[in-house]
């Protein structure tokens, strides 16, 4: 297995605030299924706490979003306004989703979410029928900037995430895009917020460019 980003607690001696935001995970898949890619996975089954994730994207990997299956997960492991695009699993194993945005899950099996659980969704939207929880957004249709150059702006004219979230999921948690710029009105499903202009994140080869939206 490789995890790009993967935090565990079998040191910690108790439970712990796990909080990731603003990341980016990439995979490059060449064996397949085999492979065993994760973008971003967590677990703190002997410890307890709670893990939050938002305004994260994972592309390219087998699974973009997983936990390690346990009960603990189940309500512990959130995941707020996060995109995942052409991994095989974009979700994967139980773990809240509120706002998350799946496309394009390419090989193999193929899903947007996969056995994530019946707790505490909402507003999430995927281009298959998998989207999960309540008010899910199933067989939509996104429109990014530029998906070749892996640019997962969204354009003024998207109608499949645009102004459909759920405003303030983490209650103050936060209030910016991955880009850092402010949310506002009905908040947009997934990393970005579309409109919203603030200094890019850095990028390399073209993992997430500046360019207009």
């Amino acid at each position: 297995n490789y995890n790009c980003y993967r935090l565990a607690t079998a040191n910690n001696t108790g439970a712990c605030d796990h909080r990731l935001s603003n990341c980016i995970a990439k995979g490059v898949v060449s064996g397949g299924a085999t492979d065993n890619i994760f973008g971003f996975i967590d677990s703190d089954t002997t410890q307890g706490g709670t893990c939050k994730r938002w305004n994260c994207l994972a592309y390219g990997g087998n699974t973009g979003f997983a936990s390690d299956g346990s009960a603990w997960a189940t309500s512990n492991l959130y995941n707020y306004n996060c995109t995942g695009w052409g991994n095989e699993f974009n979700w994967q194993d139980v773990q809240i989703c509120i706002n998350c945005l799946s496309a394009n899950p390419t090989f193999g099996y193929g899903f947007g979410f996969l056995a994530t659980g019946s707790t505490g969704h909402s507003n999430n939207a995927s281009d298959d029928n998998t989207a999960v929880g309540t008010n899910p957004r199933i067989d939509k249709v996104f429109s990014f900037v530029d998906t070749a150059a892996r640019d997962f702006h969204l354009l003024s004219s998207d109608l499949g995430a645009k102004g459909v979230g759920l405003t303030d999921p983490g209650a103050g948690l936060f209030s910016d895009d991955i880009d850092g710029g402010t949310r506002t009105g009905s908040w947009d499903i997934g990393a970005d917020e579309q409109g919203v202009e603030a200094p890019l994140l850095p990028s390399s080869g073209g993992l997430y460019d500046r360019t207009s939206r």
